[in-house]
């Protein structure tokens, strides 16, 4: 027998640096980074709105104020067209904000009535704007090396544009149950003393909640 602080400094001397390689995406699940990750985009990439509404100046927004509805915005559509004094653009979650416009002003607080729009209840302090770069900017670092990619961390890289990533290649572990009376459950019916290992299947769940191997 050999003290705990003698066998983890065997393990320490012997064990390999592991490989790496580039996967997709999808594949990268509760795989560890071996770079650094930096922002291929700006995210969001444009001024883009909250909420369902109208798109327009708040210099121009009051109750009762009257717009010309001059377009529409949806998420991942075109860029609308720009806005002056007394025009509105509606817009959806996640659709840019016309050039011009720096508020949405939700539909319930807005009543429509074919190309014309008139604010008719109280709107609050909120603009509704998500802001271009609010979430993290071009370049900035989204994930260090030796981070696990978890489902958030993905959502994360591919929000940053990003398709594939670096990672480490998964360790082999092997585990051995010992003693003569332990046999797999494949052989009670042959073995003199059966006696399955359930520590064995403990410690394979065990390790695969670790990480990936």
């Amino acid at each position: 027998m050999i003290s705990f602080e003698d066998a983890q400094a065997l393990l320490v001397e012997f064990v390999k640096p592991l490989g790496t390689e580039y996967l997709p995406l999808a594949d990268c699940r509760r795989r560890v980074l071996a770079e650094d990750v930096h922002a291929l985009v700006a995210s969001p990439r444009r001024d883009v709105s909250a909420m369902d509404g109208y798109a327009l100046r708040d210099a121009d927004a009051e109750v009762g104020a009257h717009f010309r509805v001059v377009g529409k915005s949806f998420a991942g559509g075109e860029l609308p067209p720009e806005i002056g004094s007394g025009d509105a653009v509606r817009i959806f979650t996640g659709a840019s904000l016309p050039k011009g416009a720096n508020r949405v002003v939700m539909q319930e607080n807005c009543r429509a009535d074919g190309s014309e729009m008139e604010i008719v209840a109280p709107f609050g302090p909120g603009w509704h704007v998500r802001k271009a770069g609010s979430d993290f900017g071009k370049g900035d670092l989204l994930l260090a090396k030796g981070h696990l990619l978890d489902p958030q961390a993905m959502v994360t890289l591919a929000a940053a544009d990003r398709h594939s990533a670096r990672v480490y290649k998964p360790a082999r572990v092997t585990i051995i149950a010992t003693g003569d009376e332990l046999v797999p459950p494949e052989w009670r019916s042959i073995s003199l003393c059966p006696s399955q290992s359930p520590s064995r299947l403990v410690f394979l769940h065990w390790l695969k909640t670790m990480g990936p191997m």
